[in-house]
């Protein structure tokens, strides 16, 4: 009996030590499972807010600017820029985490730098997180498209990123299956060579480490300057130019908006008399300077030398896209 006893205490001792012990883990290591995709996320340390109250103690009102209810608001006739009274002084080489939430929208839009770096433009009513390596140690500017301007930011937050945390080290090779998006500086540690070979249809940049020198890629240009349906590829980080456009209408027409599009519509040919447009897709929207157009609607020039547009897709619902398209020089119109 006092041996059963005895088999049947190291029988539960066993179960016990089993259940309270994880399983080992898999080699190599894994996160979730192809019916359930898990990310990771390594954290660096934030400094201290840097941003003050958004109050009128705190920033420096001009024209068109006023603060109310701890809100930044342009809303009166006035192209100035606001800072804060006190300088953030962001220092040159360090990484800030940029967090902006724009409440409200009615007219264009607003552009704001951080240490001589330009953030993502502000052009709809959402939250943005931008991380800016500053270059100078430029100030907090919120700058409006225009005096007609009109918009509410109801929250800033900056924080620095602390050396030496968040990092990854790997001594061995990094593959990554998907593209991969830096948002800070990439660079090549001492002993690289840079980028060897490349698949793209660009050159290739080399570099003798630790700085990239004499990089040689270029943006492909596109001639616009007769009628076509336009392709991704042509649509996907490119000039578009009119140089020799004939005295006739041209009319380019949009891919299916998606994600990570862009490209900048250069005007090298002057028809006084014709126009040069771009049709959206019939299901998306061009957003010309912050205004909604409706679907298939066209962003419209008269060329004149000198012209141009920026267009950037962007995420407008849950899985679709429309065009954001900016003016930079001339005078663009939304019509059909």
């Amino acid at each position: 009996m006092k041996k059963f006893i005895s088999i049947l205490l190291v029988l539960f001792l066993w179960v016990g030590i089993t259940q309270a012990i994880p399983p080992f883990p898999t080699y190599p290591p894994q996160l979730g499972s192809d019916s359930a995709g898990r990310n990771l996320t390594i954290f660096a340390t934030k400094g201290n807010e840097l941003v003050p109250a958004l109050t009128v103690d705190n920033w420096d009102v001009v024209g068109g600017w006023s603060l109310a209810a701890s809100t930044l608001n342009h809303n009166a006739a006035g192209a100035g820029a606001i800072t804060p009274i006190v300088s953030i002084a962001p220092t040159a080489g360090v990484t800030y985490k940029v967090v902006i939430t724009l409440s409200a929208v009615t007219v264009e839009n607003c552009s704001y730098t951080l240490g001589g770096v330009t953030g993502t433009l502000l052009a709809l009513a959402t939250t943005y997180t931008d991380y800016i390596t500053a270059t100078t140690n430029g100030d907090l500017t919120f700058t409006p498209f225009a005096a007609t301007s009109r918009f509410t930011i109801s929250a800033v937050s900056i924080t620095a990123l602390a050396d030496g945390t968040g990092d990854l080290t790997i001594e061995g090779n990094l593959n990554v299956r998907s593209p991969a998006v830096f948002t800070s500086p990439l660079s090549v540690a001492s002993g690289g060579t840079g980028v060897a070979t490349s698949t793209g249809t660009v050159a290739v940049v080399l570099s003798n480490s630790p700085t990239l020198t004499t990089p040689i890629i270029t943006i492909p240009e596109v001639d616009g300057s007769a009628s076509a349906i336009l392709t991704i590829a042509q649509v996907s980080n490119t000039i578009i130019s009119n140089q020799g456009q004939a005295a006739a209408n041209i009319a380019l027409t949009l891919p299916a908006a998606a994600a990570g599009y862009s490209f900048i519509a250069t005007v090298g040919t002057t028809q006084a008399g014709n126009t040069w447009k771009f049709t959206a897709n019939g299901s998306d929207k061009i957003y010309l300077d912050g205004v909604a157009g409706t679907d298939g609607q066209s962003a419209i020039v008269t060329p004149a030398i000198g012209n141009f547009i920026t267009f950037i897709t962007f995420k407008s619902g849950a899985g679709t896209y429309d065009w954001i398209a900016q003016t930079g020089a001339g005078i663009w119109t939304a019509g059909e």
